[in-house]
């Protein structure tokens, strides 16, 4: 299911979704034990490991259908992103005609959250088929667990001024309340 005015992914001018994964050499196949008991963890547990997973590769694995970002629900409606492809094949097995889309970390903080935040949608983290738990949360606090799990992955000072949290919050408060604004 997708919305009539859903954010396509060639709006963010990042090219075909070939070239997107060119851009992102370092990702690893989890062993199939490892990921089915991931995929059974608590949905606390599969989260922490998405954000940690994301900071440390530096993307975010989303779906998409028809070039375009798959939202489900209404009012609001919700995105899942998971930590690799992986995953997500394994949770949308069932769904045709989508897309495993890599959204480097960068453009993901830049582009696609203040499009969620513009839209009230909130995010699923890394939803499982095997549990009905899931982590749903709003761009606002996704982004500060995302932000924090990148300084604690790359061990940036929390003090730093020039500190990723404060720079990528900011910023994408600062461009969506401008939006709201206009």
């Amino acid at each position: 299911m997708t919305r009539q005015d859903a954010f396509s992914w060639r709006d963010l001018g990042l090219g075909p979704v070939q070239q997107l994964e060119e851009r992102v050499g370092n990702r690893t196949e989890v062993p199939v034990v490892e990921a089915r008991s991931m995929l059974l963890a608590a949905a606390v547990k599969r989260y922490e490991y998405c954000l940690e997973t994301v900071a440390r590769h530096q993307e975010v694995w989303t779906v998409w259908d028809n070039d375009q970002l798959v939202e489900y629900g209404a009012d609001p409606t919700w995105t899942p992103v998971f930590p690799t492809r992986q995953f997500l094949d394994m949770a949308s097995r069932n769904d045709e005609g989508v897309s495993a889309v890599p959204i480097p970390l960068d453009d993901f903080v830049n582009e696609i959250i203040p499009y969620l935040g513009e839209n009230n949608a909130v995010i699923s983290v890394f939803p499982s088929s095997e549990t009905r738990e899931v982590m749903l949360l709003d761009w606002a606090n996704f982004l500060v667990e995302l932000t924090g799990a990148w300084e604690n992955v790359h061990k940036v000072e929390a003090n730093s001024s020039q500190s990723f949290r404060d720079f990528s919050c900011q910023t994408v408060m600062a461009r969506i309340q401008a939006n709201d604004r206009g």
